[in-house]
């Protein structure tokens, strides 16, 4: 009892030890996974962020950093407009449809006072779509317009930047870890333009509405004087976007020491006009004997003396309206030739432009097309599912009317011409994967009817088709004398005749046949003896209606002698 005591006491003692070391490793196992589960979570809001979960993060744009907000106030133009801070700008842009808003939201003291007037403005259709370009564009203009700003834009690097808050902006910024940090994310973007140089092109495209390429544009051409005398000219072309500078890109190379690498530019501007922007250079740009202000598109005109930098030389604008007129009418040829092309390709209506031949144009009277190369398979409901695009449909007819079954053809007729000349472009189309054909239905000419006597005739006098001829024995073959006459050619009934009964009727179809036989049998004995000759005149009954053809009702009394004669004989 002792010794197993013991034991037990050891068994206990051992899976007490077990139990702790079960559970101490259950614990570092919840523990690992706890702070997997953070990281993955941190991850994914650094990803949302846009920021490198490598490098610490600025979150707070305050103090040192309280040039990254919005509400920083500084200048910054839109469209010709300048504002005291980005938020200014972006409740006026968002305001645009209310000019006394537009008024009040400028004369803002401060950029808090800006945002509570622009969320006084009800929001434009489209301005969830296209808020996020009109912020990157103030941006890139806030951080060119000053250099210190940019200079502090560039010690960020290469922190994350984001924009956290306290009051629940959760698409600009982050606010309790929530959050699409999009103002960071913008700033980001820029920052790396600016490393990269292209901040320049970038901020042109984004701040001016720089006209598309076009051979309606005037020519243009700079003149270089020195001393007031023409020394060079310079043609600059329809281009909608000169560069000048010192820059191997630049599209005037200008060689004096005081030229930046990016001087100046001349654009066109759609709403604007020709403008000409100092790009932030160190020497500067005058125009007219006026220095220019940086990063400021300034209206341009024929005769405009421009100097660049520390040069003695003066460069004059010329605009060329001559040349321009020579282009137009260089483009309306260019545009008439090709416009006789299409009429050309327009014979063919299976042309790669897709047009109808003159032949079927639209005409008022056709409205009816063919389709052909149809799977049996197809049915009324889906061939009016594939012409539902082209126009109502008044008739459509697929099944063969013989037998009742699809064809691979159908009719299908529309209520307008325009519906028919529709349907014309989806030939060669495909139609439940085979390619259907589709052209207009040529219209039937109504039946010719031969002009006869009879058709001459009233209906009411016209005669019912003659009965088909009796059946002659091979033996011998009857005499064309003996022939009865058509049924057009037959005498009338007198007015005043005694209609026969049906006894009457039937008697004389009997004797009718009989002397019928009896005369076959004659005509060919006579045949015989006399070569065919014959005797023997029939004519043929002109009743109009009777019971039945075949019993011989409606015959005339002449037809009666004339089949007792024969009987005689």
């Amino acid at each position: 009892f002792e010794s197993a005591s013991r034991i037990t006491a050891r068994s206990m003692t051992s899976l007490a030890r077990g139990g702790e070391k079960r559970a101490a490793a259950r614990s570092e196992a919840e523990h690992s996974i706890s702070v997997e589960a953070e990281i993955i979570a941190l991850k994914r809001k650094a990803e949302a962020w846009g920021a490198d979960e490598c490098c610490e993060s600025i979150t707070s744009f305050t103090g040192r950093w309280e040039a990254m907000g919005n509400w920083f106030q500084c200048a910054v133009i839109h469209e010709g407009v300048t504002y005291r801070s980005v938020e200014h700008a972006f409740q006026a842009v968002k305001a645009a449809a209310d000019v006394e808003a537009v008024k009040a939201i400028r004369r803002a003291s401060s950029p808090k006072e800006a945002h509570a007037l622009g969320q006084k403005v009800p929001l434009p259709p489209s301005w969830e779509r296209r808020k996020l370009g009109v912020m990157q564009a103030l941006l890139r203009d806030k951080f060119r317009r000053d250099a210190s700003l940019r200079e502090r834009l560039l010690r960020s690097a290469p922190k994350n930047l984001i924009a956290t808050n306290t009051w629940g902006e959760v698409y600009w910024g982050v606010c309790t870890g929530r959050g699409g940090n999009h103002l960071g994310k913008l700033l980001m973007g820029l920052r790396q333009e600016v490393q990269a140089g292209t901040d320049t092109d970038a901020w042109l495209l984004g701040s001016f509405n720089i006209a598309k390429p076009s051979a309606e544009h005037e020519p243009l051409s700079l003149e270089v004087t020195k001393g007031g005398a023409v020394i060079d000219t310079c043609k600059l072309g329809t281009e909608a976007l000169i560069m000048i500078g010192k820059h191997s890109t630049a599209d005037v190379q200008l060689e004096h020491p005081s030229i930046s690498r990016r001087h100046a530019a001349i654009l066109r501007d759609a709403k604007r006009g020709l403008l000409l922007v100092d790009l932030s250079s160190k020497a500067g740009t005058s125009l007219n004997g006026k220095r220019l202000p940086p990063s400021v598109g300034i209206p341009l005109k024929e005769g405009a003396k421009i100097v660049f930098g520390g040069s003695s030389r003066a460069h004059v604008l010329r605009i060329h309206q001559t040349d321009a007129l020579e282009l137009l009418k260089a483009e309306h040829e260019k545009l008439s030739a090709q416009l006789q092309q299409l009429e050309a390709d327009a014979q063919d209506a299976s042309s790669l432009f897709g047009l109808i031949a003159p032949s079927q144009r639209v005409d008022p009277k056709r409205r009816k097309v063919f389709v052909g190369n149809l799977p049996f398979g197809a049915t009324d409901e889906s061939i009016r599912e594939f012409f539902l695009g082209s126009g109502a449909i008044v008739d459509l007819h697929m099944k063969n009317r013989a037998t009742g079954e699809a064809s691979g053809i159908a009719f299908v007729e529309f209520e307008t011409a325009e519906g028919a000349q529709a349907a014309l472009k989806l030939n060669k189309d495909y139609f439940e994967d085979r390619q259907i054909r589709v052209d207009l239905a040529n219209e039937r000419a109504p039946p010719r009817r031969s002009v006869s006597a009879q058709s001459e005739q009233p209906t009411s006098q016209r005669l019912p088709p003659p009965p088909p001829p009796p059946r002659q024995p091979a033996a011998c073959a009857p005499d064309a004398s003996r022939r009865p006459l058509p049924r057009e050619a037959s005498l009338p009934r007198a007015s005043g005749s005694r209609p026969r009964s049906r006894e009457e009727q039937r008697h004389r179809a009997s004797r009718r046949d009989g002397s019928e036989r009896h005369g076959r049998r004659q005509h060919c004995g006579r045949q015989s003896k006399d070569g065919g000759r014959g005797k023997s005149v029939s004519k043929s009954d002109s009743e109009s209606e009777g019971e039945s053809e075949s019993e011989g009702e409606g015959e005339s009394e002449s037809e009666s002698e004339s089949e007792g004669e024969s009987e005689g004989e």
